[in-house]
């Protein structure tokens, strides 16, 4: 009995070390798993688009008035989201195709044949968009619009929001 008593400090300690060890050895390994893995950016890994520096065409930029009043009177328009998909899914133009930026060139085969106007938007409008937008003009697509100020303009609009839906 007498031992149990002398050993219980011990005891109590050894478990406490080892709780506190445990701890620092999971926090150990998060951090490494954060600095091994980079942070989601789902702008990285955005190819350059081989548009020519001189390829200028008119204006790219629609407002989002012009989308709403050509939804509105039933005309085609395909609405391409190029932001990463867990952004389109969270939030997006109603009835948009998620076609993030990084994939744009792999999967031209998706926006419709010549004469259906295709507009492009990102969250901000930004210069993005604008290089997506002069890369399918590049590529033969005369009827693609920039929606000037992005996603963010069309919330200011009024505009309604739908979560994005993948074909998958």
């Amino acid at each position: 009995m007498l031992r149990r008593l002398i050993n219980l400090p011990f005891r109590v300690l050894g478990h406490a070390a080892r709780a506190v060890q445990a701890r620092e050895d999971e926090q150990q390994r998060a951090r490494e798993a954060a600095a091994a893995s980079p942070a989601e950016d789902g702008h990285q890994n955005i190819p350059a688009f081989d548009t020519p520096d001189d390829f200028l065409p008119d204006d790219l930029s629609r407002a989002a008035s012009w989308l709403r009043a050509a939804l509105d009177r039933g005309e085609a328009v395909v609405v391409a989201d190029l932001r990463p998909e867990a952004e389109f899914l969270r939030a997006a133009l109603p009835g948009a195709l998620g076609l993030p930026a990084a994939t744009l060139g792999i999967r031209l085969s998706e926006l419709p044949p010549a004469g259906v106007p295709v507009l492009v938007y990102d969250e901000d409008g930004g210069e993005l968009a604008r290089a997506c937008a002069r890369f399918l003009r590049f590529r033969g697509l005369d009827e693609v619009w920039l929606l000037e100020g992005g996603l963010r303009a069309w919330r200011q609009a009024g505009g309604p929001l739908a979560p994005g839906v993948t074909l998958d």
